[in-house]
């Protein structure tokens, strides 16, 4: 796999650097590669600013220098992709987000990595959310990391939250690819309508016909999984929580996991309300990956 990831080493610790290092390259494997984007934020003076201070002044921090040494200083050798750096106007967190795209489409990555800080509320609207940007917006698929993560980079489980939708069958086939490729377990983990369980009429036809629909989704996950080989287990939850609040509460329980969600808001979503995939990135501390792309890059690769 060839990968970019999105660097910003401000408020990152050395552990915190060299634990997304780690990730990244088990996904790239033997003969992928894990390249660097930089965004920095130019500040101009002029007419705006009442103090006359030089546009040289403003930015005579050399980044690229900071960027060079967090990497050194987490004991970041080797980076195969190379280290891009990109300036655009101070405060444009749209046109960062466009600009890392542009180049990880350039670079032909199969997946992006980024830190994900947790904001919520009104820090969250004041400052913007760098990596809520990206899941909006991006066409491919991301690696995102808490800086609270505890999980390790020898993750042992793939937790995998499905819709059952006719849509989340090629998602399906891709992270059972994924846990292939990784030498990992899977859980397929999915909340039933109250139907399935619930007390309502077994006589009534769409009771009966929802039921079965769940059950023969089980058994395709399950047939799937004993042909590709793949050690597999699957959860259905209580409808009578949050799918988010069930998710959480059942991945704990498997402490040693990576969440896989696949994320369906567009360029204008954030307008439509929430989301799983928001609402899980804004609480989870563990590793979460978001299918974006319709590609599979697991595929036929071990």
């Amino acid at each position: 796999m060839k990968i970019m990831w999105a660097f910003e080493p401000m408020g990152l610790t050395k552990q915190q650097i060299s634990r997304m290092d780690e990730f990244l390259n088990r996904f790239a494997g033997d003969t992928g590669k894990v390249g660097i984007v930089h965004v920095e934020a130019e500040m101009f003076a002029g007419a705006a600013d009442p103090h006359g201070i030089s546009s040289y002044m403003l930015n005579q921090r050399d980044y690229k220098a900071d960027v060079m040494k967090a990497l050194g200083d987490a004991g970041v050798q080797s980076l195969p992709g190379g280290v891009h750096f990109v300036s655009i106007p101070f405060g444009s967190l749209s046109e960062a987000v466009h600009r890392v795209f542009e180049l990880t489409k350039k670079q032909k990555a199969d997946l992006i990595g980024l830190h994900s800080q947790g904001k919520k509320g009104l820090e969250r609207w004041l400052l913007g959310s760098f990596a809520e940007t990206f899941i909006h917006w991006s066409s491919t698929d991301l690696l995102l990391l808490n800086p609270k993560v505890k999980t390790t980079p020898d993750f042992t489980n793939v937790f995998f939250l499905d819709d059952f939708s006719d849509e989340s069958k090629k998602h399906l086939l891709k992270v059972m690819d994924m846990a292939d490729y990784l030498g990992t377990t899977l859980t397929v983990f999915h909340v039933p309508h109250y139907a399935y369980r619930g007390k309502l009429d077994a006589k009534n036809k769409w009771v009966q016909a929802y039921r079965k629909t769940v059950d023969e989704r089980v058994e395709l996950i399950n047939d799937l999984a004993k042909a590709k080989k793949i050690p597999t287990e699957v959860i259905l939850g209580n409808a009578q929580l949050s799918i988010v609040d069930e998710a959480l509460r059942i991945a704990r329980k498997k402490t040693d996991s990576l969440i896989v969600v696949a994320a369906k808001l567009g360029r204008f979503g954030a307008l439509l309300g929430g989301s799983v995939t928001r609402q899980l990135l804004r609480r989870t501390t563990m590793p979460t990956y978001v299918i974006k792309a319709k590609t599979n890059a697991f595929k036929g690769v071990k």
